[in-house]
């Protein structure tokens, strides 16, 4: 989509005008006044009414008379005006951009509304560019019907933002560009979790990472299972050999302005179908368990928002690629493994994979001495269980990447929360044979204990935190997502470095 910013009327352009409304606010002493003078009042009709309220998620589409330009008008809630924050304007921008479509229109133009004092220009344009493109996310690729024929027909390729401040003009279209480079990265990671498991295999992923390093400058590096058994990966390659498919370490690196700087990590984990292996899950919802590689999915997807907005930071997106079957040749409950770090691990249950494959690929990158290591991965239920599917489940051994986490939270809408990950949680996941096992206590604070398991491998004195996206990477629903895959994580990563000091 393309998503330019102008200054002046509202009504001097496309055949669709969307305008933003609060909620108990007299029109005419709004921003829409002068829309509503044009219009003949029918927007202050519709308040008086009662159709029409401002509230959050309200839409209506208006038929203007003859002379006016525009051949619609969508009026969008906001809310009220001391609530309005990043998240109302995506949601309003991602109603607008839904209601054009279901017109069969191609393009509009949106407002700007006078919003809080907390909100910058910049941060409205990132907010309504980020609302458009993921709520007209469709995944269409199986599809060979009519009617999927005639969807795909018509889709709004055009969003011209228009504000009546010629000073904010720079500054929305640079949060409107940013918006957009990362929502289509966000689309980018839904339509690999969207692919089946028998056409996303590991190596098909690392073919995709590969396509994109190049597309978009990255340096790729694909570690196959061979020079994975030389180097040691054994926590890995123990999940991996159940498959005929064979795994992949990925590591991608956006250089920036300095190569010489530490690096900032993302490790994502990314088990492109998990059916539990000999512990095997029940058939009821396995079908869904393609979508067990979304944190390496956002990491890939995160990767190349950062080097196409050439962000400054060294970043490295490291992915561990497995496929978890059951076989003959698959790992048993009860084996013993010894990792790339060279701790030892009890595998009591092959379902608990992830954290295994997360073991080695954070000791590998520990090496490196990155500024800081954030992974993202579908680890648990019990993450869902405890906080739903509204936000992920964060946990980390310093105070200081968690804020930056929790503000980059705030900012992009992919929301978390802190849970504690004490010493005594650590005992939850010491070994009787070996360093470490793989599950905790009689499935106690199992999230924790995921999080506990992969401290182990992080390198000594560097910053990690752990985003358990088990309730968040796939959904019903809403203004901004069909029901599927998010894209969870690929918006907070880009925003983390933005605002990264």
């Amino acid at each position: 989509m393309q998503i330019d910013v102008r200054h002046g009327s509202i009504y001097e352009g496309s055949a669709v005008i969307a305008v933003g409304m609060f909620e108990g606010e007299d029109v005419q002493k709004s921003q829409a006044g002068l829309l509503d003078n044009a219009l003949r009042g029918l927007i202050s009709d519709m308040f008086a009414s009662g159709e029409f309220e401002g509230k959050r998620g309200q839409t209506v589409v208006l038929y203007p008379h003859e002379e006016f330009a525009a051949q619609r008008a969508v009026l969008v809630g906001l809310g009220k005006r001391d609530r309005c924050n990043a998240d109302a304007l995506r949601q309003a921008a991602a109603h607008a951009a839904r209601k054009v479509r279901d017109l069969r229109r191609t393009r509009f133009d949106f407002l700007v509304p006078d919003a809080a004092d907390a909100l910058s220009a910049e941060m409205m344009g990132a907010a309504l560019a980020e609302g458009a493109v993921l709520s007209l996310y469709r995944f269409l690729r199986y599809k060979t019907d009519e009617e999927t024929k005639k969807q795909q027909a018509v889709d709004v390729e055009r969003l011209t933002l228009v504000t009546g401040k010629a000073e904010d003009v720079d500054a929305l279209q640079r949060g409107a560009t940013f918006g957009r480079i990362v929502a289509e990265a966000a689309c980018h990671a839904r339509d690999l979790a969207n692919l089946p498991g028998n056409e996303l295999t590991p190596v098909r992923l690392a073919e995709e990472a590969q396509r994109l390093a190049q597309e978009v400058g990255l340096r790729c590096t694909i570690w196959d299972e061979n020079e994975m058994r030389q180097r040691g990966l054994n926590a890995l390659l123990g999940v991996a050999q159940g498959s005929a498919n064979p795994p992949r370490l990925i590591m991608l690196e956006h250089v920036g302005s300095d190569a010489s700087t530490p690096p900032i990590a993302f490790v994502g984990k990314g088990v492109t179908f998990d059916s539990g292996g000999i512990s095997l899950k029940p058939s009821e919802g396995m079908d869904a368990m393609k979508m067990d590689m979304s944190g390496a999915g956002a990491v890939i997807a995160a990767m190349g928002a950062v080097a196409r907005l050439q962000l400054p930071q060294r970043v490295l997106g490291v992915v561990a690629a497995v496929e978890n079957m059951p076989s003959g040749t698959a790992q048993r409950p009860g084996d013993i493994v010894r990792s790339y770090s060279g701790k030892t691990i009890e595998v009591l249950n092959t379902d608990a994979e992830g954290r295994l494959i997360l073991a080695d690929a954070i000791a590998v990158i520990s090496e490196q001495k990155p500024q800081a290591i954030v992974d993202l991965a579908t680890l648990t239920g019990a993450v869902v269980t405890a906080l739903g599917h509204e936000c992920a489940g964060m946990m980390g051994n310093d105070a200081n990447l968690m804020n930056k986490i929790r503000a980059a939270a705030e900012a992009s809408g992919d929301k978390v929360w802190e849970l504690p990950l004490w010493d005594e949680y650590k005992e939850h996941v010491k070994g009787q044979l070996a360093d470490v096992k793989n599950i905790g206590k009689n499935r106690a604070a199992g999230a924790i204990a995921g999080a506990a398991f992969i401290s182990h491998f992080v390198g000594e004195g560097i910053p990690w935190a752990h985003l358990d996206i088990a309730g968040t990477a796939w959904g019903d629903e809403t203004p901004l997502h069909v029901k599927g895959p998010t894209g969870w994580g690929v918006r907070l990563l880009v925003y983390l470095l933005k605002e990264w000091e």
